[in-house]
């Protein structure tokens, strides 16, 4: 599963849907605890940052079922299908839910209206 990228981790659905794309840098931060050590399972490692990330021409870093430039639930669908994920649909709505919470978590970290209404542009009208 690692080599295609797929970990079948609901943080991987959040960071797809928060607009937290990867970069080489996280994808080589991986690691294994003692029980995947046993499983041969591997895991993200902790988050390098939880920056926001829009490119200027619109497109994703993260290709998702071959799509770059406006990936959504439909392709988070097709790869939970073909790698047969059941409780995809619960996933993405987990990270959904999370992700609607943006504008109360926005003011109470103090991020700038500015900020706060283009985020939330991309976040809340996918």
């Amino acid at each position: 599963m690692a080599k295609f990228g797929i970990t079948r981790n609901p943080s991987d659905v959040l960071e797809e849907i928060a607009h937290r794309h990867r970069s080489i840098r996280k994808e080589a931060g991986f690691s294994q605890n003692e029980l995947a050590k046993r499983s041969g399972d591997w895991k993200s490692a902790p988050a390098y940052d939880l920056t926001f990330s829009n490119s200027a021409h619109g497109l994703h870093s993260t290709m998702i079922a071959g799509e770059s430039r406006n990936p959504g639930k439909q392709h988070l669908m097709k790869l939970a299908d073909y790698f047969k994920i059941n409780k995809a649909r619960e996933i993405i709505q987990q990270a959904e839910d999370a992700v609607s919470g943006w504008k109360r978590h926005a003011r109470k970290a103090g991020v700038g209206k500015e900020s706060e209404n283009r985020i939330s542009k991309l976040l809340l009208h996918r």
